[in-house]
């Protein structure tokens, strides 16, 4: 009955703290399930945020473990990649994700060989000839390599108080491996040069360049955690914590699209991890068959990043040329100036498992259902944005004080008429802080739905337990905000 109240006590705490609460537009969609398009930033699900791997045999060795074996350990290892890279129907969405909608592959054509109607960009944006055509694509592509030190330290028999007999303190550090390829196409005719891959990664882009690939590696993070189980009879467990995460490792690199970060962009976060197993068979029989169900929810705090963003409808208008409203500074790629920086909120994480699990003697088998969903990330400008820059508008226009006039109707598409007044003369058009779209810069949110297997040996001693096991999983998104992937891990542990 004790127990019982520790349990109720401990598991109310960690909702409280977890609890949802959305009143804003974005939040209550925060799980959309839509598909995206045109944005400059996408998340992509750590490798080792993986609730059944965490907890797949680590369970045996964790519960109803003799009095003097008070300290448990695990060591994994993680390895995932996204299951192909070619220009599928599935790979076409993730492609529209960073270009346009229904476009996979993007035209582009100067003003003496193409008009709005029939190419997607306009190759002078690009600082490219106005009689250049061409066309590219992407295929994005992504490997994950982690290992996870996990700890854990029974508080019996550690202090006088009976409270703390039910509980535990855990510790665990992260190194990760992250790989990125944009796998660009291209196709330009007669070898021209410079070609659209050059002009997207043209030196003076200060932000969003296009570089094939992005790798970075070393600590990800550190978690401090505080839980306790409970083990009823018949095999029937109950298994909760808190923890929390100090990450290790750097923001996102905003010079580049489809950057490598580990981790979850270093945010600070808080998470609850609730497990459960339920015999389904007779108590007397000589092997367990059981419902295992695993949940964990992690709250990733607010931090600031330097993120890239379009016009309101004007997708990759990023990739406009900019005039400044005191004519010192023309044709700027616009990149450069709606790059800000941003406080990122990602809300909410979760991960799920549920499925069966099978023991007879030292031999476990598991087999399952998994999921994994995170919000749309809310972005709020740190600082003003001036009104001091307009879309460059044709060449020699200029106003009566002798500035570079602006197209403010102008398309990454199309070059507009040249901005005048009620009196006929050329002006300056600024861009105003309300016309960014800030949606364009954060991850989109997903759901992405896992088949994951699993296979282990547990050995039971007096003096110490232990266990190995390996498993492995299919992943495929909901929408086109995630990358359909598979993966396998192993891990070893042992409890003294």
């Amino acid at each position: 009955m004790k127990r019982s109240f520790y349990l109720i006590i401990f598991l109310l705490t960690n909702l409280f703290f977890l609890e949802i609460k959305c009143t804003d537009t974005q939040c209550q969609n925060k799980l959309g399930l839509k598909n995206h398009y045109s944005q400059s930033n996408i998340f992509t699900r750590p490798a080792y945020f993986n609730i059944e791997a965490w907890q797949a045999f680590w369970h045996n060795i964790i519960y109803c473990n003799p009095e003097n074996l008070n300290t448990s350990a695990q060591v994994m290892m993680f390895y995932q990649k996204s299951s192909d890279n070619a220009p599928t129907k599935k790979n076409q969405k993730i492609s529209e994700y960073f270009l346009m909608k229904d476009r996979h592959f993007l035209t582009v054509k100067g003003d003496l060989v193409g008009t709005s109607t029939i190419r997607d960009i306009r190759a002078e944006w690009l600082q490219l000839s106005d009689d250049f055509t061409g066309t590219f694509s992407l295929f994005p592509e992504q490997k994950q390599i982690a290992f996870v030190l996990d700890i854990k330290q029974n508080l019996r028999g550690c202090f006088s108080c009976s409270l703390l007999e039910y509980f535990w303190l855990g510790f665990s550090a992260v190194i990760e491996s992250v790989d990125n390829d944009l796998n660009l196409v291209q196709d330009v005719p007669n070898n021209q040069k410079p070609t659209i891959i050059d002009a997207l990664r043209r030196p003076n882009l200060t932000y969003g360049k296009f570089y094939g690939k992005s790798a970075t590696a070393g600590f990800t993070e550190l978690r401090f955690k505080f839980g306790t189980e409970f083990n009823f009879r018949d095999d029937c467990q109950v298994n909760a914590h808190t923890y929390l995460l100090f990450p290790l490792a750097e923001n996102p690199n905003p010079n580049v699209v489809f950057p490598a970060f580990r981790g979850f962009g270093n945010h600070f976060g808080l998470g609850t991890v609730v497990d459960f197993q339920v015999p389904l068979n007779c108590r007397r029989s000589p092997y367990l068959f059981a419902l295992n169900f695993d949940i964990e929810m992690l709250y990733l705090f607010r931090n600031k990043q330097l993120r890239s963003m379009d016009l309101r409808n004007k997708p990759w208008s990023r990739y406009l040329l900019l005039n400044k409203s005191d004519g010192t500074i023309t044709n700027i790629p616009a990149i450069n100036v709606l790059t800000r920086k941003v406080k990122v909120d990602p809300y909410y994480m979760i991960d799920l498992s549920a499925g069966f699990r099978f023991r007879q003697n030292n031999f476990e088998a598991e087999v399952g259902y998994g999921l994994w969903a995170h919000s749309d990330e809310r972005l709020r400008l740190e600082e003003c944005f001036l009104a001091e820059w307009g879309i460059a508008g044709k060449p020699g226009d200029l106003t009566p004080e002798g500035i570079p006039a602006t197209a403010s109707e102008s398309t990454i598409a199309k070059l507009a008429p040249t901005d005048k007044d009620e009196k006929g003369n050329f002006i300056f058009v600024p861009i105003q802080e309300n016309q960014i779209d800030l949606y364009s810069g954060g991850a989109r949110g997903t759901i992405t739905h896992r088949i994951n297997i699993a296979l282990g040996y547990t050995l039971r001693g007096d003096r110490n337990n232990g266990f190995v096991g390996i498993g492995g999983f299919f992943e495929i998104p909901q929408n086109n905000c995630a990358l359909q992937q598979w993966g396998f891990w192993a891990k070893i542990g042992s409890t003294f």
